[in-house]
């Protein structure tokens, strides 16, 4: 889960000792507008990872084949027209995993087979373990 807090830039050190303490992993931007004088802190919540993404669309069964290189081999039935196959591979992913379907998210390679995908409530380690189970 990914919240964005605002702060003023005087906000008080007892918020950033708040912080430090929890163990929250944050990350500080000045804000694009020269008078907005503002801080943007980014914390992430909860366990979240990354998965590369090899996807064959058109197949004849959705289904998790295997590593491929560093990533996941992945084929779907959809065609690769109109998002069809990408919503398929989330899907797929989401049920394999036994995440919501919110959990799962398309992060980059819209149109391409090779595709990066965000997992939020699972860490790396528990999401190869699923999907490494075979069905």
């Amino acid at each position: 889960m990914l919240w964005l807090l605002t702060e003023r830039r005087s906000a008080k050190p007892s918020l950033r000792r708040q912080l430090s303490q929890t163990g929250l992993q944050s990350q500080q931007l000045r804000s694009p507008y020269e008078g907005g004088g503002e801080t943007y802190t980014w914390l992430m919540l909860g366990r979240s990872t990354r998965l590369r993404l090899r996807v064959s669309p058109g197949a004849r069964s959705n289904a998790i084949v295997g590593k491929h290189g560093e990533g996941w081999k992945v084929r779907v039935t959809a065609a690769p027209e109109d998002g069809k196959a990408n919503a398929a591979v989330l899907r797929l992913l989401a049920e394999r995993l036994e995440l919501p379907s919110t959990s799962v998210m398309l992060v980059s390679g819209p149109s391409s087979r090779d595709k990066i995908v965000a997992l939020s409530g699972i860490d790396a380690a528990e999401a190869e373990r699923r999907l490494g189970q075979s069905r």
